[in-house]
């Protein structure tokens, strides 16, 4: 399953639980929204994104712009430790596809102190 297929149920999944989400292609776009958007509460990111830039390219610049906003890694590799030690790597937590909708709910709950309904 590609990455966009990921995006999309990732998408869904939120939706369903409540929650508002704003979906981009690849880490530029998602700069560009957290720039547009100063309000975003928590972004999740795919850490690689075949042929673009990815969660790994793009938190340094992120976390210039908003040191404090939650930053989810996800991704179905190791991607040399981010996965384990996320907060080594400037993001706040990390999700290990394939994930359960509780595991990805306790996350969000643990980032932004609520749940969506």
């Amino acid at each position: 399953m590609d990455t966009n297929n990921y995006r999309e149920i990732l998408s869904a999944l939120l939706r369903g639980m409540g929650y508002g989400v704003i979906e981009t292609a690849d880490g530029d776009a998602a700069l560009t929204v957290c720039r547009s958007l100063p309000d975003v509460r928590v972004a999740i990111l795919y850490l690689t994104v075949p042929g673009k830039k990815g969660g790994k390219d793009i938190i340094i610049p992120l976390r210039a712009l908003f040191p404090d906003l939650p930053v989810i890694a996800c991704s179905g590799f190791s991607e040399g430790g981010v996965i384990s030690r996320p907060k080594d790597f400037g993001f706040t937590s990390s999700l290990q596809k394939p994930f359960l909708p509780d595991e990805l709910e306790a996350h969000l709950v643990a980032n932004l102190g609520e749940t969506s309904n």
